[in-house]
């Protein structure tokens, strides 16, 4: 009996394991992950009865019901209500880190991230206040009015508006999905009157240093999919009191289905 060369057997068995692989493969079901959170404002007397009923499985639908009637009666304001899709990461590429991953922007390890958002320059160094030409009277020294500003010499600039990122495994039926969850929003609060320099003849020298304002959260958590939840709180104390909720619902489709998600 003729016998097969080792080099021809190991080729032989190579192939079957890749043709097992790619059986195996294609059996298992391609997963996207199509996850939204809306932005709702409403006044402090409302959150307080809203919040705990949102926090609640068995009275979540109702509270969510009220306040999607609150917008359309212009009682609450839907601040924004970004969405991304999020593919699914297999376990050996999974790299749910809330600490680091959320935090960058996209790159080769990046989570998916859609963002809406406005760059607010602003100074951050300034010349000295220049001394007066001529000789001042005697009197109270001299000053630049409020709001006058020496020469910028340097800028920075901050990124404003609404982020959200997100990482997903789903599970082998579908039924539920693993997050980490990043949704961000930054606004410019207000400019506040900040004195840089007073020169010896008494010029002084100020400008307006803007303040802003971030409610953002990093979750890790496992959901079921298509059901939204409450996912934080936030009280925005200007220009008008306020609560942000952020509300989030994932849902996890075959990426091969024509259908969109429910």
């Amino acid at each position: 009996m003729s016998r097969i060369p080792i080099s021809t057997a190991a080729r032989i068995l190579a192939i079957l394991v890749l043709a097992c692989v790619a059986s195996h493969a294609a059996d298992q079901p391609e997963w996207r992950v199509t996850l939204d959170v809306q932005m709702v404002a409403v006044s402090p007397t409302k959150a307080l009865k809203l919040i705990p009923a949102l926090r609640e499985p068995a009275t979540f639908e109702s509270a969510f019901a009220q306040l999607q009637r609150m917008i359309e009666a212009d009682e609450a304001e839907l601040v924004a209500w970004p969405m991304v899709i999020a593919p699914h990461l297999s376990q050996d590429r999974h790299n749910l880190d809330e600490a680091t991953t959320l935090v960058i922007f996209p790159g080769d390890d990046a989570p998916s991230i859609s963002d809406s958002v406005v760059e607010v320059r602003y100074p951050t160094q300034f010349n000295p206040p220049s001394e007066p030409t001529t000789i001042s009277p005697p009197g109270p020294p001299l000053r630049l009015l409020p709001g006058e500003i020496t020469t910028p010499t340097a800028f920075e600039s901050r990124r404003t508006g609404v982020t959200l990122a997100a990482e997903a495994v789903v599970s082998e039926r579908g039924d539920f999905i693993e997050l980490v969850v990043h949704p961000q929003r930054t606004f410019l609060l207000e400019y506040q009157t900040v004195r840089t320099a007073i020169s010896r003849a008494g010029t002084e020298a100020i400008f307006p240093s803007p303040q802003f304002q971030t409610a953002r959260t990093i979750s890790r958590l496992t959901v079921r999919s298509g059901k939204r939840m409450l996912l934080g709180a936030f009280v925005e104390a200007k220009p008008e009191a306020k609560v942000l909720l952020f509300l989030m619902k994932a849902v996890a489709a075959r990426a091969r289905d024509k259908s969109p998600p429910p």
